[in-house]
């Protein structure tokens, strides 16, 4: 009985990692659910006893290895029914997506969603729909022909571009839309191009590569803290894109790293004790913030060329966050507002407008969460259409009150 119990134990091992092999060569780190972390743990004390099995006091040694694994199974197994350590991804999916994994090659290089697909932003406190059209951007179809004195402007950015933290008819862009199209009689089609997780140098690419065919006439291309500490930190500026669709992070950790944070809740108390956060990156160093905003620098004057020579009008937004409303830019994105201007682009600074109507923060954004909610966006949006109309960027005639 006693063999009978140990053949099916075997066999169930080998099944399992088997199992698990074979779906990590199709979809690599999102093979890793919680149980994942737990039978790691146990693949790891049967390799342990092995070792063990091979020593005369072996008695003796497993006395203080197994509590250590009896230790840490108790807290893997209790880390996995909170969300203290998850990912955003395992909060929301109850998988692990791995920023740097396999992907494919038009959302690799351009970072756009898949042409006609859904997606579902999903948060504790909010969940909304999109739905893709042909170029992979949730929007209707964009028209090549321009109507006759029709205004084009397309919106780049992240996440607060898209709209994530709110429906679709609430993001930024929907609500200028609406302004602009209730107040100005000539024909205005506001594109949203945002993209959750995108950054400048990627919006760049797709408006250079992809968007330019749409003839926009005002480009609103937005950045903000986040852009530089997370996105341009952990990818790289232009360096990142090399040749037949391939995109290489510069500042991606190391693969072990990564392997052991994704399947071990207990691990990632350590590596928050040293400060690296879900996408395993470090604060930013004044010398690297310093790298960046070069980067960033020259970006925006490659952009404002490329905007130029095609007879538009290149406006780069920088957008606060919750933090700074009631505080300020930390001193390396006010360094990059000030040399940004330096060039004879548009600006536009929301952290004024936000000092002005946001006093109480929490009334724009979602509580366990960064992004806005629809009365934020529509501040947002407020904020870009009085900055283009004093910037003298709008059509003149409005229609009759």
């Amino acid at each position: 009985m006693k063999r009978t119990a140990q053949w099916v134990v075997g066999l169930f091992l080998l099944f399992y990692i088997v199992w698990e092999l074979y779906w990590y060569c199709q979809v690599e780190m999102l093979v890793i659910k919680w149980h994942t972390h737990l039978m790691a743990l146990v693949y790891v004390y049967l390799f342990v006893e092995l070792i063990i099995s091979r020593f005369a006091n072996q008695r003796k040694i497993r006395s203080y290895v197994l509590p250590i694994f009896i230790g840490l199974f108790s807290t893997e197994t209790i880390l996995s029914l909170t969300d203290w350590v998850k990912t955003h991804s395992e909060k929301n999916y109850q998988v692990y997506v791995s920023p740097y994994g396999k992907q494919p090659d038009l959302i690799r290089y351009y970072w756009v969603d898949d042409p006609f697909s859904s997606k579902h932003l999903k948060d504790p406190e909010y969940s909304f729909i999109r739905h893709m059209n042909s170029i992979g951007y949730s929007n209707v179809e964009w028209m090549l022909k321009k109507k006759k004195d029709e205004l084009r402007i397309l919106c780049l950015g992240d996440s607060f571009t898209e709209g994530d933290g709110a429906h679709k008819d609430s993001s930024y862009v929907s609500f200028l839309r609406r302004k602009l199209n209730t107040k100005y009689q000539q024909p205005i089609t506001v594109m949203n191009a945002g993209k959750c997780g995108s950054d400048p140098f990627f919006n760049y690419i797709n408006y250079r590569d992809r968007l330019s065919v749409f003839q926009p006439d005002i480009i609103v291309q937005t950045i903000s803290t986040h852009d530089i500490t997370d996105d341009i930190y952990l990818r790289g500026g232009m360096e990142r894109f090399g040749k037949d669709s391939i995109v290489s992070f510069t500042g991606r950790p190391h693969s072990n790293m990564e392997l052991l944070y994704s399947i071990s809740y207990t691990s990632r108390i350590f590596f928050r004790w040293l400060e690296y956060n879900e996408l395993l990156v470090r604060p930013v160093t004044p010398k690297q913030s310093e790298i960046i905003q070069k980067s960033c620098l020259r970006l925006f004057k490659d952009y404002y060329r490329l905007v130029s020579n095609n007879q538009a009008t290149l406006v780069i937004v920088f957008l606060p966050g919750q933090q700074q409303i009631n505080d300020s830019y930390p001193p390396y994105f006010l360094d990059l507002i000030r040399e940004t201007r330096r060039i004879p682009l548009h600006t536009i600074d929301l952290l004024p407008y936000y000092h002005a109507l946001a006093h109480e923060p929490f009334n724009f954004y979602w509580v366990n969460n960064a992004h806005h909610n629809a009365k934020g966006y529509e501040m947002m949006a407020d904020g870009i259409f009085e900055s283009l109309e004093k910037q003298g960027l709008l059509i003149s005639g409005t229609r009759a009150q």
